[in-house]
């Protein structure tokens, strides 16, 4: 059976973000981040969630995980062999080899795969994407946007925009048979929003700073995906 649109995308966006994932743990952790106190072991954690959400959504793309079967196990496997494999190899370029980043490895691919056997791929995707958001930031003692202004600016626009697309995906607010009405449009809207407004009194109780600046790139991140979306809405575009 041919591959779905759906399908391809996800093989697409792993096939750059496993590369991109391996670069990022094998080049010397900047001064900056270290004087940070960015928690490692959440960041390993997070992107060992998401390489897993993304093979089994390339290769199952229409099921739940289920434990029974062997698919799972051979996901958990490949994940914990690439891990040992990471690890030793950081060995070798200036990183320290240490097991407990190899735990915190299982434990984001088992916490990926058990959302799986809850969810299908888009409400996955909202969780998935959600704790990335919430977890990214509140990794460090200090707002990121003081120690790494570019990236941490461009993670709160294209985080919450992806967020975004995927809570309307999810709901279906916009398609065919629902054009973009003052209802949908509030529905769209308002859960990004909240979901923002969350990280960012979790983050001021936690005692971190909330940058105005990420703030609203978080909010136009919100309105760009909204606005596309209820553009293509009203071309006839297929759903994904």
């Amino acid at each position: 059976m041919a591959a779905s649109l759906r399908q391809k995308l996800t093989i697409l966006i792993l096939a750059i973000y496993w590369p991109a994932f391996f670069v990022l743990t094998h080049i010397p952790i900047p001064e900056s981040i270290r004087r940070a106190h960015v928690s490692d072991k959440c960041l390993h954690v997070l992107g060992y969630m998401v390489l897993t959400f993304l093979l089994w959504y390339a290769f199952k793309p229409q099921r739940k995980v289920r434990w029974r079967e062997a698919s799972p196990w051979l996901v958990v496997l490949v994940v914990l062999l690439y891990g040992i494999a990471d690890e030793v190899i950081q060995g070798f370029v200036g990183r320290s080899c240490d097991v407990r980043d190899l735990a915190a490895d299982m434990i984001g691919a088992i916490v990926g795969l058990s959302v799986m056997s809850f969810f299908t791929f888009w409400p996955a995707a909202l969780v998935v994407t959600g704790c990335v958001i919430f977890g990214i930031s509140n990794v460090s003692k200090v707002n990121l946007a003081n120690v790494i202004p570019f990236v941490s600016s461009s993670f709160h626009l294209f985080a919450y925009g992806a967020l975004t697309t995927i809570w309307i995906r999810h709901m279906q607010l916009f398609d065919s048979h629902n054009k973009p009405r003052l209802k949908s449009l509030a529905l769209a809207l308002g859960m990004p929003i909240a979901f923002l407004a969350f990280v960012s009194f979790s983050s001021i109780a936690l005692g971190r700073t909330v940058s105005l600046r990420d703030t609203m790139l978080s909010l136009l991140g919100i309105g760009l995906a909204v606005l596309v979306l209820a553009i293509v809405s009203m071309q006839h575009k297929p759903r994904i």
